[in-house]
């Protein structure tokens, strides 16, 4: 969607604080599946590959813009450039796990992805899924004055096509045939935002407990960890 490498490199960052989407996604798959196969939706550069290297994953990317699939690729057991809107996955391969994260939000159709997705998973697997929350409470005061101004990052991200509250996203997770069995919340990406690596550990520390406690307020994220439902006629509508 993005054709310049140097504007891709400055809005798709790494997350590299302790609560962030990326380290919680690399701890879960970790913990739940080690070594396991993976099939990413839309890697970007390839965050959530650099943070398995070496831990015996094998991991098949997928992703539109070129140039970001060649910063992943060597993190990758697989790489595939292709729109996941216009071109059908390629069957065959059987996964373990599915990784889609910071992604359906950029799909007109995301539920037609998802479902499509879910066919090349075992039975037994499981998705791991960050939607961020477009009513966390910064929003909510922006709506207050009348803003609801786009961004080149963030919720309000200028590609986000599609948006969710928390009630919404389990909502969408459980029509395209999962069954989430934890939510995690994530601060805003304080990183990004404060350069002073100190102060902006003190405010993530600081916000998470309210994240945690009132997630559909304060959450910037949600982290779904999602079984697969394997009987179509079960919380999936045809």
């Amino acid at each position: 969607m993005i054709n310049s490498m140097s504007t891709t490199e400055e809005i798709y960052q790494f997350k590299a604080g302790a609560f962030s989407s990326h380290r919680r996604i690399s701890a879960i798959l970790k913990k739940n599946l080690p070594g396991a196969r993976i099939l990413e939706l839309g890697t970007a550069a390839g965050f959530i590959g650099r943070c398995l290297a070496g831990s015996g994953y094998e991991i098949t990317g997928v992703e539109i813009d070129a140039s970001l699939a060649e910063q992943a690729r060597p993190y990758y057991h697989k790489m595939l450039v292709l729109d996941l809107e216009s071109r059908e996955l390629p069957q065959g391969v059987c996964f373990d796990a599915l990784v889609a994260a910071d992604i359906l939000e950029h799909l007109r159709r995301p539920e037609t992805v998802l479902r499509s997705a879910r066919q090349l998973l075992k039975d037994g697997a499981q998705a791991v899924i960050s939607l961020p929350n477009v009513a966390n409470i910064f929003l909510r005061i922006g709506l207050l004055f009348g803003n609801f101004n786009y961004a080149e990052r963030g919720i309000l991200d200028k590609g986000h096509l599609r948006f969710f509250t928390l009630k919404s996203a389990r909502k969408f997770i459980g029509d395209c045939g999962f069954k989430i069995t934890a939510e995690i919340p994530t601060p805003p990406p304080f990183e990004l935002i404060v350069k002073n690596r100190l102060l902006s550990a003190f405010l993530a520390g600081l916000y998470y407990p309210f994240a945690q406690v009132f997630p559909g307020l304060f959450a910037y994220q949600f982290i779904f960890v999602a079984e697969l439902l394997r009987d179509p006629n079960e919380n999936m509508p045809i």
